[in-house]
């Protein structure tokens, strides 16, 4: 089990240009070819953090519909985050959330469409 990856992803020498080059379906692709190399590495699980456009939410219902092969994915959908000091901006992996009432909203908005429980993205998403 790999607790930590972010399938749709990678870090490489092209990562600062490929965030403004890249397009949903080019992370979706990536995140399915990246599932494949995963499982094929020995990983039958693995929990994915920050998540853009819910590409890995679709791509874990597509593993369990037989569609492609990967890995059982625990995905936390996207990370809902707080303001924090010079830390304030927020990728595409992310809902800001400056206020309580945010924080809410975010959750809420995050457990419809990702299925997975209410878990901040330190703790991963485990099935609810």
């Amino acid at each position: 089990m790999d607790m930590h990856v972010h399938l749709g992803s990678e870090y490489s020498s092209k990562s600062y240009l490929e965030r403004i080059s890249l397009n949903e379906a080019d992370y979706a692709i990536r995140a399915v070819v990246n599932a494949k190399k995963t499982l094929l590495a020995g990983f039958t699980t693995v929990r994915n953090l920050g998540d853009s456009n819910l590409v890995t939410i679709s791509l874990r219902n597509s593993i369990e519909d037989g569609l492609v092969d990967g890995p059982r994915i625990y995905s936390s959908g996207k990370m809902v985050r707080g303001l924090l000091g010079d830390r304030n901006h927020c990728s595409r992996h992310c809902f800001m959330a400056r206020t309580g009432t945010d924080i809410r909203y975010g959750v809420l908005y995050r457990q419809p469409v990702s299925n997975e429980s209410r878990r901040d993205a330190s703790l991963g998403g485990n099935r609810a």
